[in-house]
């Protein structure tokens, strides 16, 4: 069977290439056949997504877990935690101090607007953790939960990239997907800092 190599020889392109083309293959010479189906049916996985997506991006509805934090040894250091329908905002300083708590009660609206950012950022598809060999920095971590399915992700100095959420982007290197996450985030508070 082709996927019995060793995990280290995964990270090389070319046997990556060569799974691909053995999946893509064993799905063209199925036996199996689809199932008869009207004109106008939407495939099953493209129906999944669509559902998935419209779920989160209509609803607005807050998530059963929202736990949210960004920051660094050096400077400030931002947390947000769903407690009781209110969101409960801190700010630290030189990450243990706590300089600032304050509850909010965002608006169905902007439950709205975030609910949109975390299915447009694709959150979900985002690995559990981005690591940086790197030890002083930002650090960050993004638990939450919709539906009964949990989100979990955290990053050290490393970011999931724009074009590919699976995508490690180190600090320094470009744009990422967290900057608009912080973002939305932000709007989420009502325009109160986070990043």
């Amino acid at each position: 069977m082709i996927f019995q190599k060793p995990v280290s020889q995964l990270a090389n392109p070319s046997w990556l290439f060569l799974c691909f083309c053995a999946i893509s293959l064993a799905a063209c010479t199925s036996t199996s056949k689809p199932p008869a189906a009207a004109s106008n049916a939407v495939p099953k996985h493209r129906e999944l997504k669509n559902r998935a997506k419209s779920s989160t991006a209509a609803s607005s509805t807050p998530p059963t877990h929202l736990e949210v934090r960004i920051g660094g040894f050096f400077g400030k250091t931002f947390e947000v935690r769903l407690e009781n329908s209110e969101l409960v905002y801190k700010v630290f300083e030189n990450i243990t101090l706590l300089r600032k708590t304050e509850r909010i009660h965002p608006t169905a609206e902007q439950w709205q607007a975030f609910n949109a950012a975390v299915t447009r950022l694709d959150v979900r598809r985002w690995r559990s953790q981005y690591n940086s060999e790197m030890a002083d920095g930002t650090q960050w971590s993004v638990k939450l939960g919709y539906g009964g399915k949990e989100i979990a992700t955290w990053g050290n100095n490393a970011f999931p990239g724009i074009r590919n959420p699976r995508t490690v982007v180190s600090i320094g290197d470009g744009p990422h997907r967290l900057s608009a996450f912080n973002q939305a985030v932000s709007d989420l508070l009502g325009g109160r800092e986070f990043e």
